[in-house]
């Protein structure tokens, strides 16, 4: 697949049908035509996930998330790989509730933030989650987000909803 992109200042003729789609300046065509050189090359593209070659974040990440255990809300950082991306898995107590809680990391982190969800896949624990197992809503995410954050940072984002809507305990909302 072949994606050319072209903005309407570079268009041959404005009065050409095939050649100008008549949308105003400053928007963007874009065309996709099969080519087999061109699918050969995209199928080559590989992102270097950011903890294989920036080992000094790689091991900050590690020490904060892990020192959260110390704040008595997260418990038993367990870092591995799921579906190929680096995450911890380990529990969010609010309201002496267990929320198991996978933090992922995508491969572009820090750039893009990184994004937390339940253990389990049929889990629905918040109206601000994207579906069942799916990404909780939080504080940090793509709008606000600075490469300064932390997966700690976006972890207790995740505590702060928790407690905050107390989903699954008895305890009062908000403490």
């Amino acid at each position: 697949i072949r994606l050319q992109v072209q903005g309407n200042r570079q268009c041959p003729s404005r009065t050409d049908p095939e050649q100008y789609d008549g949308r105003p300046r400053g928007q963007f065509l874009v065309r996709v035509s099969k080519c087999e050189r061109g699918a050969q090359q995209a199928a080559g593209l590989r992102v270097t996930p950011w903890w294989q070659k920036n080992f000094a974040r790689l091991a900050a990440e590690r020490a904060s998330v892990n020192a959260l255990s110390g704040e008595g809300w997260f418990d038993g950082a367990r870092w591995q790989l799921h579906n190929g991306l680096i995450s911890v898995c380990g529990a969010i107590v609010a309201h002496d509730v267990e929320y198991p809680v996978r933090l992922i990391y995508p491969d572009l982190f820090p750039l893009v933030p990184a994004w937390v969800t339940p253990q389990d896949p049929d889990a629905q624990w918040s109206s601000h989650q994207y579906g069942k197992g799916g990404t909780l809503c939080l504080e940090l995410r793509p709008d606000n987000w600075q490469p300064s954050a932390t997966g700690a940072d976006v972890l207790r984002s995740a505590h702060n909803l928790l407690r905050q809507e107390n989903p699954l305990g008895d305890g009062h909302r908000g403490q």
